[in-house]
């Protein structure tokens, strides 16, 4: 089908209109589908994160269209048109979709249809159920008439969204989740903020997914392990952006190691339960880059609320789930979750004990679920039973020069005089990119001679932002093994790393 006026209008316009103050209009004549199809719609899409507007909660029931009513519109990316077959004899509603279409006309929103029990074509050619609305609106509204049918042939043209009656027809809950799951992700949601200098981000995600994808029927549980500094929790983000919209609900515990030490396992239990479990209308994060994402989609300021609860996140805010100890917590996380398709994030992991209390076995969870675990102990994944690992080693010598040019250069290539320097620089943070972000920004703007000057400087005192990049492993070590690793590197000092390799090898082997 050849695209409409409307949808051309949205392909132009799109790229000037600010940011969104919803993600969805809902449009729709309440006596036919407000206490069901309509309501369960908006309730998923919140469920889902999607920030909705249906006119019936937020204006005076009755009341004409008013400037809040066309703001509303205005400042909504998608604008939904419920079609049932009572539609036709609301003129509230025909009016509202005169005024969606010069919105969209005006703005470059999308409208997209969903056809509610009735026949596109009887919307486009106003018959079946249309005919009788339009018999008793010509009598009255004549020129308001013309606008009207000629509003409904333009937007029943557009493809969208069909529930029909009969036995190949999707149940309403199916119709509805799908339908939720397409609109997030034509929003494409970036609910985790994965920074902007990303660097072999697709080789990441292609390996995870293709693990994802071999345990797609079943309850997969993958551990993301690597040093400190190499970008696990980046990517277990960027993974968790890509996909969480296939969920029920997700949840990305941040930094558990911290947490769990500081408010304890009961926390961590209750941080997870909120998130799956979706508090209505209420944007929830866990950490800063979170409330970035948050506050650029939305416009609103928020507080970063590290004490947030789990269950009531992905449950929608029903229930408040109050428990006093850890065995309990894990008795309700199996209650709630265990038939939710859910995807959970365990980051910055430990301790066997923190994955034992939050994600203990598979059978915690339904089908399809997904589990991600980032931690730099292989070990601990082995124990805990993962279904799969993903080592994420070092940048390679291109991507190292890449990430630290657009730090050190605000582009992805580097200066041609700078070349030599860059070679050099890169050897100070060893494929870490967390290293050499730091690295970049403490060279960024300076001269040929001023990176001389600093190169020099970084062969004898590192500067405190890169050491502690660097010290993330040292630190993870308990005092037995900080005190061999220095020996290791007092004795071995300038000698080759594959040379030591060998000799520890073969002494402890």
């Amino acid at each position: 089908m050849a695209p409409t006026s409307i949808e051309r209008a949205s392909s132009s316009s799109s790229t000037s209109i600010p940011p969104w103050k919803y993600d969805v209009f809902l449009s729709y004549r309440g006596e036919d589908t407000r206490e069901n199809f309509t309501d369960h719609l908006y309730t998923t899409l919140i469920e889902k994160g999607i920030h909705t507007f249906r006119d019936d909660e937020e204006i005076e029931r009755g009341s004409e269209i008013t400037p809040k009513l066309l703001k509303a519109i205005e400042e909504s990316r998608f604008c939904v048109v419920v079609f049932s077959k009572g539609y036709a004899y609301s003129r509230w509603c025909l009016d509202e979709l005169v005024k969606i279409i010069e919105c969209v006309k005006e703005n470059g929103q999308t409208i997209i249809p969903i056809f509610y029990h009735v026949d596109p074509s009887d919307v486009r050619k106003q018959t079946g159920s249309f005919t009788e609305a339009f018999v008793n609106h010509e009598k009255q509204y004549e020129e308001e008439t013309k606008r009207w049918k000629a509003a409904l042939r333009e937007v029943s043209n557009i493809s969208g969204w069909h529930l029909e009656h009969g036995y190949e027809s999707l149940y309403e809950s199916k119709f509805i989740k799908r339908f939720a799951n397409e609109i997030r992700r034509r929003l494409n949601c970036k609910i985790l903020s994965v920074g902007e200098n990303i660097v072999g981000m697709d080789f990441h995600l292609d390996k995870l997914n293709s693990l994802i994808n071999n345990k797609s029927n079943e309850v997969c549980m993958i551990g993301i392990y690597g040093i400190g500094g190499i970008g696990k929790t980046t990517i277990a983000k960027a993974i968790c952006n890509s996909i969480s919209y296939k969920f029920d609900g997700w949840s990305f515990l941040e930094n558990v190691r911290e947490i769990g030490s500081s408010c304890g396992l009961l926390q961590l239990q209750q941080n997870l339960l909120n998130d799956i479990l979706n508090g209505r209308n209420i944007y929830k994060y866990h950490n800063v880059d979170e409330g970035v994402s948050v506050i650029k989609d939305r416009l609103h300021s928020k507080k970063v609320q590290l004490q947030q609860n789990l269950l009531n996140d992905i449950l929608n805010g029903r229930n408040i789930y109050k428990y006093h100890n850890v065995d309990e917590g894990v008795s309700v996380i199996k209650d709630r979750l265990h038939s939710k398709k859910v995807l959970i994030v365990v980051d910055h992991v430990d301790n066997l004990s923190q994955l034992e209390c939050i994600v203990g076995k598979h059978d915690w969870f339904c089908q399809g679920s997904i589990i991600i675990i980032t931690t730099r102990n292989k070990h601990l994944l082995t124990c805990h039973g993962v279904d799969e690992t993903y080592e994420v080693k070092e940048l390679n010598y291109e991507e190292s020069i890449e990430l630290l040019s657009r730090y050190a250069f605000k582009q992805s290539l580097p200066k041609d005089d700078y070349k030599n320097l860059l070679v050099c620089a890169i050897e100070y943070a060893k494929g870490l990119p967390l290293a050499l972000k730091f690295l970049g920004i403490f060279l960024f703007s300076k001269t040929i001679p001023e990176w001389e000057s600093s190169l020099c400087k970084l062969r004898r005192k590192i500067p405190m932002e890169i050491e502690s990049v660097l010290k993330i492993s040292f630190d993870g070590l308990d005092d037995m093994e900080k005190d061999i690793f220095l020996d290791i590197a007092c004795f071995f000092k300038g000698k080759d790393k594959d040379f030591v390799s060998r000799i520890l090898f073969q002494a402890y082997k």
